[in-house]
């Protein structure tokens, strides 16, 4: 707290930097590839998931019906994991640290920059 940041840059695919940054009230900029449960283009563009297809699902732009099921199941395992597992291990810090009316995807989502790396 003493050493006087202007900001933190940080990749959200780890949690801990963005709750660092709302932890020192300083901004923060994003060089963002993937979130905790998701590529962050899901988040900040249109990405009908009967296009784009999930990272590791091994699909193209040009899926069949089948393989646009199997990606829209996929996405719902990734954000279900995410509400499960990753969000409240996070959220225990950021109530810990931050104070109990604070989340981590309120924190997630308040970025004040995003370098975007696709």
């Amino acid at each position: 707290e003493d050493a006087s940041f202007d900001l933190v840059l940080t990749d959200p695919a780890f949690g801990t930097g963005p709750i660092l940054a709302s932890y020192l009230k300083v901004p923060v900029v994003y060089n963002v590839r993937w979130f905790p449960s998701m590529e962050a283009h899901f988040l900040s563009a249109p990405s009908p998931l009967s296009y784009i297809p999930i990272t590791g699902s091994h699909f193209t732009d040009k899926m069949t019906f089948l393989e646009r099921t199997g990606n829209v199941i996929l996405n719902l395992n990734q954000n279900i994991l995410s509400e499960f597992l990753i969000y409240p291990i996070y959220n225990e810090l950021c109530h810990r640290y931050l104070g109990p009316n604070t989340d981590f995807q309120g924190i997630l989502l308040s970025s004040d920059v995003w370098l975007m790396r696709v």
